[in-house]
């Protein structure tokens, strides 16, 4: 667990006061920080989770008390950049919660490993109400890189060596093997509009999978068994080179997106 100071004020947006302190860990193949705040007799809770190093993080908000009321949130984080308009959100509900997660890039947080202050995450389009959600995340994304070295260990690979490589491995020039993969993908609900997954490969030394997991709602079912098999069987990568040039196993996650219901 991990305890941030008190979040500042601001005369123009609402600002979210934490209620609990952080929590870590690592949960189903991923590591994540969450934390809950409260905005007058509101609740809210923000989750941040990553898969593998490098990789984007999925950014997740919700509420039992705060309605939501669009389908096309912004986020802003630092007081030096533009809000963002994040195109694949995904509307979240049940339990009596309800918000959104959005995926962000890599390099969002950035600026809070440089500036030993918090920084405000702005929310603007989902709820009802905008607010601010101030954020002191150098202590927390330490955290959080510990957990990825922890999660790259349980796959069998080096943490120092996949810090340190002159080359990732190299997406494969065909994606032949996803066709059949996408056309055996569940159908969702009726309104949904679009399906993507998420298969993360252990690739060896050779650029052969070794190891294959699906990612998010997909972990566990027979349709993991049927993509890991596909890409087990076809996909070939150009190796991983570790910092002397060495072909190295190393990981790749590859994305399908299957547009309409």
């Amino acid at each position: 667990m991990l305890a941030v100071a008190p979040a500042s004020s601001s005369d123009h947006v609402p600002i979210a006061r934490p209620s609990s302190v952080w929590e870590a860990s690592l949960e189903n193949e991923s590591c994540f920080l969450r934390r809950s705040f409260s905005i007058g007799g509101d609740d809210l809770t923000l989750e941040i989770r990553q898969y593998a190093p490098h990789q984007s993080y999925k950014l997740s908000v919700v509420s039992k008390t705060m309605r939501r009321t669009s389908s096309d949130p912004r986020t802003q984080f630092g007081i030096a950049t533009e809000p963002t308009r994040h195109e694949n959100s995904t509307r979240l509900s049940g339990g009596g919660w309800n918000g959104f997660r959005i995926t962000v890039p890599g390099d969002y947080f950035a600026l809070s490993e440089i500036e030993s202050k918090e920084l405000p995450l702005t929310v603007t389009r989902a709820f009802k109400t905008d607010f601010q959600i101030p954020l002191d995340l150098r202590e927390p994304m330490a955290v959080m890189s510990e957990c990825i070295d922890t999660l790259v260990s349980s796959w069998g690979l080096d943490p120092d060596v996949e810090r340190n490589l002159s080359r990732r491995v190299i997406e494969p020039k065909s994606y032949r093997f996803m066709t059949s993969i996408l056309r055996n993908m569940p159908i969702g609900p009726p309104q949904t509009t679009s399906r993507t997954f998420s298969i993360r490969l252990i690739v060896g030394a050779e650029g052969t999978p070794t190891g294959c997991v699906l990612l998010d709602e997909f972990r566990g079912s027979e349709f993991e068994e049927f993509a890991c098999e596909q890409a087990q069987k076809h996909a070939r990568f150009e190796p991983a080179l570790d910092k002397d040039g060495n072909a190295v196993p190393t990981y790749a996650i590859v994305t399908g997106f299957v547009s309409g219901p």
